[in-house]
């Protein structure tokens, strides 16, 4: 082999070799492109079946247990204004019965029926549409309720009337205004039957 010859296939192998390192770079890169596409998929395959799970199971046990929390939530407000509701009305009845003087043993039946005809509106503890401190010192004034209360000087004794009365014909426990006007009327006009109608029905607050 001459020397031309000779550099003329050394320059053949070394274009060869370059020509393999540009294919192995090539190679190379298509490798990586092809494992970045796969990894791509792969995301795209996970990220699609954590959405399906989303969208199927998971979404429904998120919702159940979010509306099992807002239930207790809501449980926990509701006997929150219900303990609110009974400190504004018993305590507002108890304070207005004390405050206008009512005879002690009056108090445990009046709070029975006053407790029986309040309610809340607007966060106010009315009876009747008016306030429960307004109301009670209305009721203790009128004809019916003036006997649970001390007479003024000039008025002379509280209770009047036939105290012996009897056959008040209750068969139950009152539950309308009416039936505790009538019930109230009784604790005055006869005390005794009263008092038997509350063991009768078990319910001692309403002794006199």
């Amino acid at each position: 082999m001459t020397e031309e010859e000779m550099q003329a296939r050394i320059e053949e192998l070394e274009a060869q070799a370059d020509q393999l390192k540009a294919d192995k770079r090539k190679a190379i890169g298509e490798k990586n492109t092809a494992n970045n596409a796969a990894k791509a998929a792969q995301d795209a395959i996970d990220q699609a079946q954590a959405e399906a799970a989303l969208n199927s199971g998971n979404v429904e046990t998120v919702k159940t247990e979010l509306n099992s929390t807002i239930k207790k939530l809501q449980e926990q407000l509701a006997d929150r204004d219900q303990q609110l509701e009974k400190l504004q009305i018993d305590g507002g009845i108890a304070a207005a019965l004390t405050e206008n003087q009512v005879f002690d043993h009056f108090h445990r039946p009046l709070v029975a029926m006053l407790k029986a005809e309040a309610k809340m509106v607007a966060g106010v503890a009315q009876i009747d549409g008016v306030p429960v401190p307004e109301y009670i010192k209305g009721f203790l004034t009128s004809a019916e309720g003036k006997h649970y209360v001390p007479a003024p000087d000039n008025s002379g004794s509280g209770a009047t009337g036939a105290t012996g009365r009897t056959g008040s014909n209750f068969t139950k426990p009152p539950e309308t205004a009416e039936e505790w006007q009538r019930f109230m009327q009784l604790t005055v006009t006869n005390p005794a039957e009263t008092n038997s109608l509350a063991d009768k029905w078990s319910m001692p607050e309403l002794r006199v």
